[in-house]
């Protein structure tokens, strides 16, 4: 019985596939900064520390093409804000994505004391995503590239469609930004589809 289910939860219709035109998610993950050795040498202080952060997304997919919004903490009062678009070069093929983007937004550090801004960045580059969905189950892992500074994210993401417009996910990220203090998550989170 426990295998019959399974196979049905596996073979259920994927309802993001072509109906999917607008995609909301949050997640709350915990973040843990390392201070590299390049830190270091650069003067950064030793010790590293853990944060709780937020993420927030939208995803806009028309046709072969795609559009997103996202903005989070990345912790220790750093954040980061982008806009990307690009191309979903298997559209025809609902179990397989590859996405292939622009990005470009900022980066920046909030005051620990008043809030006040201390110093900001410009990010842009390129991405690289690559998605399976088999029925309600997904994973995907998108990889950017900084172009304009030292930026290098990657990110892991599994989810489960718990309704036909709701998943939820587990998303861990590694990320080397222009300051070299690696940001190592993992969190989870809810995404919904209209």
């Amino acid at each position: 019985m426990p295998s019959l289910l399974l196979a049905a939860l596996l073979t259920a219709p994927a309802a993001h596939a072509a109906d999917e035109r607008l995609r909301l998610d949050a997640s709350l993950q915990a973040q843990q900064t390392t201070v590299t050795d390049e830190a270091v040498l650069a003067g950064a202080t030793t010790g590293d520390s853990t944060d709780a952060t937020l993420a927030l997304g939208l995803r806009l997919d028309l046709g072969r093409a795609y559009g997103s919004l996202e903005g989070r903490g990345i912790g220790n009062g750093v954040w980061t804000g982008r806009l990307a678009g690009g191309l979903d070069l298997l559209k025809r093929v609902d179990a397989v994505d590859i996405d292939l983007g622009l990005f470009a937004g900022a980066g920046g550090a909030l005051g620990a004391t008043d809030g006040a801004m201390l110093e900001l960045g410009p990010l842009v580059g390129v991405e690289l995503g690559l998605g399976l969905n088999l029925g309600r189950v997904h994973a995907r892992y998108r990889h950017s590239e900084g172009l304009s500074a030292s930026w290098r994210e990657e990110e892991l993401r599994a989810g489960f469609d718990v309704l036909d417009n709701t998943e939820i996910f587990a998303r861990t990220t590694r990320l080397l930004p222009q300051d070299q203090l690696l940001r190592q998550s993992i969190g989870a989170g809810v995404a919904v589809r209209f």
